[in-house]
C-alpha cells in the first residue's frame, strides 16, 4: 500500500530510529500502532483528514476488511513498514511530508467581525450541534439557554464548574488537579470532556496568537491543565491532548480555526464546522463546545484586561 502524506515528526523518528510495533486499535477508517518507544501511531485511510504522528494511505479502503487485529507486529524501515502477520507493506518513502504545527500565517479577522463569527459558532451548536456529549453543559453556562436537562451529566456538574472556575482564574496551582477530576468522562474513544478540553487549549492558543500575547505561556498554563493525565483516559485520547495542548490537531480543525481568526468568510466558516462536526458520535461537537468556550469568554477576559492595562 502507498501512504499519501506522513507527519514531518514521525517521519525523521522512523528515519533515525529502527522501530517495531504491534497494533493497538483497529477501526474501518483508521488503525493505531504503539511503537517500541512508546510512540502512539495512527495509520488512516484517504477519508480522514491528516493529523498529529499519522501516515494516510493513498486508498479509501476499509482495515476492517484487511483482517488486522490487535497485537499484530510491526517493522519500521526507512522506506517502508512491514505488518509481518498479514505480509502487508506500507511504502513511505514517496509520501508528502505533513506539519502538525499550529498556522498563523494570515491576516487576522477584525474584532467586530470576530465576536460575530464565535456568536456564529454559537448558533451552530445550537441548531446542528449533537446534545449526548458535554453541548448540555456548555449551554447551562450560557445564561441565554438554560435547558440543563441531560441526567447523565448531573453528577460531574459541580466539578466542571470547579474546573471553569480555576481555568477562568488562570489558577496554575489548582488546574490540573480540577482536570483530573473531570478528565476521561463519556463514552467513546476520545470521551466528550477530553474532546471538549482539546478545543479549549487549541484555542486559548489562537486568542494569544490573535492578541499578541506570549505563546509561551499560554503552552505553559495547557502543559499545567494535562500534567496528571497518564492512565486516567484512554491513550488515544491521551495522545490527542498531548498534542491539542502545543496547537497541533488534525487538518480540519486547523482549518476551523483559521477561518475563524482570520480575514476569511461565514461560507468557510461553517463549511470547517461540519467537517470537525461529523467527527464521531459526538466528538465534534464537544471538539466544538471546547473552541467556542475558549474563544468566546477567554476573548472577552483577555481584551478587559488589555483595556484595564492601557
Amino acid at each position: 500500500m502507498i501512504a499519501d502524506s506522513i507527519c514531518i515528526e514521525l517521519n525523521e523518528h522512523i528515519q533515525n530510529y529502527h522501530l517495531t510495533g504491534i497494533v493497538h486499535s483497529v477501526f474501518d477508517n483508521a488503525f493505531n500502532v504503539l511503537t517500541s518507544d512508546n510512540k502512539f501511531i495512527t495509520f488512516l485511510n484517504y477519508s480522514k483528514p491528516m493529523a498529529p504522528n499519522a501516515i494516510r494511505l493513498s486508498r479509501n479502503i476499509s482495515f476492517l476488511d484487511f483482517n488486522i487485529e490487535p497485537n499484530m507486529k510491526l517493522y519500521f524501515y526507512k522506506d517502508f513498514i512491514w505488518l509481518r502477520d498479514l505480509n502487508i507493506t506500507f511504502i513511505i518513502d514517496k509520501a508528502s511530508k505533513w506539519d502538525s504545527c499550529p498556522v498563523f500565517t494570515y491576516s487576522k479577522e477584525k474584532e467586530n467581525k470576530l465576536q460575530r463569527k464565535i456568536s456564529f459558532i454559537e448558533e451552530f451548536l445550537i441548531n446542528e450541534g449533537k446534545k449526548d456529549g458535554i453541548l448540555p453543559l456548555l449551554l447551562f453556562l450560557n445564561e441565554k439557554h438554560k435547558d440543563f436537562g441531560n441526567k447523565d451529566f448531573l453528577f460531574i456538574k459541580d466539578r466542571f464548574l470547579d474546573f471553569v472556575d480555576s481555568y477562568l482564574h488562570y489558577s496554575k496551582l489548582r488546574i490540573s488537579d480540577k482536570v483530573k477530576k473531570i478528565i476521561g468522562f463519556g463514552a467513546g474513544l476520545t470521551p466528550a470532556m477530553d474532546d471538549f478540553i482539546s478545543g479549549l487549549m487549541v484555542s486559548r492558543i489562537y486568542i494569544y496568537d490573535y492578541l499578541n500575547m506570549n505563546l509561551n505561556e499560554c503552552i505553559e498554563f495547557n502543559y499545567l491543565m494535562i500534567g496528571e493525565i497518564d492512565g486516567k483516559t484512554t491513550r488515544v485520547s491521551e495522545e490527542m491532548l498531548k498534542y491539542s495542548s502545543k496547537g497541533k490537531v488534525n487538518e480540519n480543525i486547523r482549518n476551523l480555526m483559521i477561518s475563524l481568526f482570520s480575514d476569511s468568510s461565514f461560507e468557510g466558516l461553517m463549511e470547517n464546522l461540519k467537517a470537525v462536526a461529523s467527527f464521531g458520535e459526538t466528538s465534534g461537537t464537544d471538539i466544538i463546545s471546547g473552541i467556542y468556550f475558549g474563544s468566546k469568554i477567554l476573548y472577552k477576559q483577555y481584551t478587559r484586561r488589555l483595556i484595564d492595562s492601557e
